[in-house]
């Protein structure tokens, strides 16, 4: 049994929404499959079997379900919102039910009313936000030009994590496509977007594909896989055999001892001392290159021609206590 619901009504007038409620839907209305297909869950899997059996007990003590969201279409109802609700009126027995349909021709703003009703609505078995944000980059704004201000606005979030999103999606999505792994951690495909250059990925696929699953089989932490990452990138000049250059490159990347140590299996030992230094001082330089290129301005240089006296006052007495090591 399903009713009225104010939720749904603030809802659709809030998107913007032509809609009739009904009190004379029948299941053989509904599209082929309308409880196989769910843009709203992850997974191929549609329905949540806990959600439909407390839907189901919930009817039979005779508590009504907000009506769900259908959309009328030349395949028959759609629905948009409300799979786990009528597969419990379908396990009642129920022959008709009521519901929200609503008249539009944009296919568009229907994938924007099912992606974002579970949100919105806050039902009991809501999906992460997280997931909803990326279904929505994936589905809304790749496949029906949407802006990434509309999907931020409509989930309340801010545009910067769109952005951020959209991008891990988008590089992550590129990655798979030249055989690199299925999952890398957000923080390493950002890295990888910072340093990378798309055209690379395609023209030397191959090598850069390896090096991106020997970051999961090392099982690498963002952290450590940042000077990696850096160091294979960096630098590239366009030439005609990028693929070669990125040959050398993961060759050269295998060939570091706690590369080797990680490839392997062995746990990784602690960094040497001229390990860490040099990689430090590498990507400071990274970064101090790119401020001077994209000409950013800093204030109070003189701060860091103090921090570079001190460092530089250190790396003698490093060198000193080497020496003295070395003797030893």
């Amino acid at each position: 049994m399903s009713v009225k619901d104010s939720r749904t009504e603030n809802f659709l007038t809030q998107m913007g929404a032509n809609w009739k409620y009904t009190n004379n839907v029948t299941f053989n209305m509904l599209m082929e499959g309308w409880d196989d297909f769910n843009l709203a869950r992850p997974g191929v899997k549609a329905k949540i079997e806990d959600a439909i059996l407390e839907y189901a007990a919930l009817m039979e003590a005779g508590s009504a379900a907000p009506a769900p969201i259908l959309w009328k279409t030349p395949k028959g109802m759609e629905v948009l919102d409300g799979v786990q609700r009528l597969s419990a009126e379908q396990m009642a027995g129920a022959t008709k039910f009521s519901a929200y349909v609503i008249d539009t021709d944009s296919a568009s703003f229907a994938r924007t009313i099912r992606i974002f009703a579970n949100l919105r609505l806050q039902g009991g078995h809501q999906e992460d936000a997280q997931w909803t944000m990326a279904q929505a980059i994936t589905i809304l704004v790749n496949e029906h030009n949407m802006s990434a201000q509309e999907i931020a606005k409509l989930g309340g979030w801010k545009l910067s994590e769109v952005e951020k999103k959209k991008e891990y999606l988008d590089w992550s999505f590129t990655i798979r496509q030249i055989g690199g792994p299925d999952k890398l951690t957000q923080g390493i495909v950002k890295e990888i977007a910072t340093h990378a250059k798309l055209h690379d990925l395609h023209a030397a696929s191959k090598p850069i594909a390896e090096f991106c699953r020997d970051l999961v089989r090392g099982k690498f932490s963002n952290g450590d896989s940042a000077p990696h990452i850096q160091t294979f990138f960096e630098g590239v000049r366009p030439r005609k055999n990028l693929h070669d250059e990125y040959e050398r490159r993961l060759e050269s990347f295998r060939k570091d001892p706690e590369v080797e140590r990680r490839l392997q299996g062995r746990p990784s030992t602690h960094l040497s001392g001229e390990t860490r230094i040099r990689r430090s001082l590498k990507t400071a330089h990274t970064e101090i290159k790119r401020v001077l290129n994209q000409h950013l301005p800093v204030p109070y240089v003189e701060e860091f021609y103090h921090m570079l006296g001190q460092l530089h006052t250190m790396l003698e007495e490093i060198a000193k206590n080497s020496k003295k090591a070395v003797k030893g």
